[in-house]
């Protein structure tokens, strides 16, 4: 019984979500690309670098495009 109610208000974050987002693309986007395990991983290491390093690696990755 506990599930249910945890998934009532779950539910209702990603009702709101859907409804309010400003860009369907990239929701569904969002949506692909969370099937991708390793992903979430890359980012969360991503997020944490400083606004350098991210700049840097930003820059480094546009050189071998």
């Amino acid at each position: 019984m506990t599930d249910r109610l945890d998934e009532q208000p779950l539910a209702g974050v990603l009702k709101s979500i859907v409804e309010e987002c400003p860009h369907p693309a990239r929701l569904i986007e969002l949506y692909y690309w969370s099937g991708e395990h390793e992903l979430a991983d890359v980012m969360r290491q991503y997020i944490a670098l400083s606004p350098e390093v991210r700049a840097a690696l930003h820059a480094f990755l546009m050189l071998v495009k």
